[in-house]
């Protein structure tokens, strides 16, 4: 039986998946429930060269030396294939508990930095030096 249009649209579909990378003594861990491809748009059009994957109940923990730094959940995320730089707006942080919550946070796993803005203020974690 060939799957409903709406999901044939987004391409192949997977149940939950666990990624984790680790970089000297940080480890970034990325979970989520259900994950598909998009085709992105260039200039109001699909292009199928440019896929974007699609996570849902994404939950991302980055850790260092076995002590949680950031611990975030978010519904939906559009990231690229690679995964080395993401931007999440609007996540729900987990931990710390006393953080307030950004508009964005954008990771850098390549220069291990991680960028949270909260209005027109913007903070850099060098996760390398903490």
């Amino acid at each position: 039986m060939p799957p409903p249009s709406k999901m044939a649209k987004l391409g192949p579909v997977t149940g939950a998946m666990i990624s984790s990378k680790t970089i000297g003594d940080v480890t970034i861990k990325m979970e989520a429930s259900r994950t598909s491809f998009k085709k992105s748009k260039t200039f109001g059009f699909d292009n199928g060269l440019f896929k974007k994957l699609v996570a849902s109940d994404f939950c991302l923990t980055i850790s260092k030396g076995g002590r949680k730094l950031l611990v975030l959940n978010k519904n939906q995320v559009e990231m690229p294939m690679d995964q080395n730089v993401i931007e999440i707006n609007n996540p729900q942080i987990i931990f710390p508990a006393e953080m307030k919550e950004p508009d964005s946070i954008k990771l850098d796993s390549q220069k291990l930095s991680v960028r949270i803005k909260n209005g027109k203020t913007e903070e850099i974690w060098d996760l390398a030096k903490m």
